[in-house]
């Protein structure tokens, strides 16, 4: 579990100060919040399977599949497709993720 929590808290160093994330209706802004969500309000657990990633400009575009479970401990699967763009000193200022249709963002 430690060695879980600290790769957390070094994905958070990818980003910069003045994340903006768009995740369905949602835009959640500012690194705190954008922490915040994903400690206190984001309740999957599982992993990420990347099928495709693109690199242009200064921007990735990634592919994939979530596996795990949701909220309620239900088997959950579900396709994704993030986008991320980068500042000038490489950090991540913009990530817009896409969740398969059907998929509530509550879970």
């Amino acid at each position: 579990r430690i060695n879980r929590l600290r790769k957390k808290e070094e994905m958070y160093d990818l980003f910069s100060e003045d994340i903006v994330y768009k995740r369905c209706e949602e835009t959640i802004s500012g690194k705190e919040k954008f922490k915040e969500f994903y400690k206190k309000r984001r309740k999957l657990r599982g992993r990420h399977e990347l099928i495709f990633i693109e690199e242009i400009d200064n921007k990735i575009i990634v592919e994939g599949k979530f596996v795990g479970k949701n909220n309620i401990k239900e088997p959950l699967t579900l396709k994704f497709a993030d986008f991320f763009t980068f500042d000038l000193t490489g950090k991540i200022i913009k990530r817009t993720t896409y969740l398969a249709a059907g998929f509530s963002k509550t879970q």
